[in-house]
């Protein structure tokens, strides 16, 4: 009995451990819209698109008809309008529509709960359609930063001084990031779940 007893807490405990993990979408709809800025070397953020909990960014998607330098960002509130920056993913757009970006795992951005997705066209002159992301005039809760501006490093505060609402087409997929400790538990389960199976084996020879 107490043989059956440890392997069911063996079991329950790989299949907590395994069950805790998740992966997600935190973005718009990713399709094609009729709009696209002509503003250049500007910062936005969506203040709807909010993390819901930690984790860390796997890819992302947009929808866009031009191609050019795109950072693809995540900020963090400081104080009023000011946003720390998290992290950020250059990326050079193609303007084929839609486009899927999957994030080497060395330079994949950890996101806390309540960060924020951002953005960053490059370009070099006011040229109308250059915005690399599709928009509707509706929708969203958007901030950006008067233009032209310098972007700011990891860690560095930026003013989002101007609002509108807007609907980009973009999108992250994140997914959870397993703490030190659970990946401990999760091998001693598996340690202790293999050590009754051999037991039994034994005892059943």
């Amino acid at each position: 009995m107490t043989g059956i007893r440890g392997y069911g807490i063996a079991v329950a405990l790989v299949l907590a451990l395994s069950t805790a993990s998740f992966a997600g979408i935190v973005g718009n709809a990713v399709v094609d819209r009729p709009l696209a800025d002509g503003a250049w070397k500007i910062n936005f953020i969506d203040l709807d698109l909010v993390f819901p909990e930690a984790g860390r960014i796997d890819s992302w998607s947009i929808y866009g008809e031009a191609s050019g330098d795109l950072g693809l960002q995540v900020y963090r509130h400081d104080t009023g309008n000011d946003y720390l920056l998290v992290g950020e993913n250059l990326v050079s757009t193609d303007g084929t529509g839609l486009q899927a970006f999957t994030i080497a795992p060395s330079d994949r951005i950890l996101v806390e709960a309540g960060d924020i997705i951002g953005w960053r066209f490059e370009g070099s002159s006011l040229v109308i359609g250059q915005g690399v992301i599709d928009y509707t005039n509706s929708g969203s809760a958007i901030r950006h930063t008067i233009y032209p501006n310098s972007n700011p490093t990891v860690g560095g505060s930026l003013t989002f001084a101007q609002s509108g609402n807007r609907t980009y087409s973009i999108a992250a997929d994140y997914s959870s990031v397993p703490e030190p400790a659970s990946v401990t538990l999760l091998a001693c389960g598996l340690g202790l779940l293999a050590w009754r199976v051999r037991r039994r084996r034994k005892s059943a020879v």
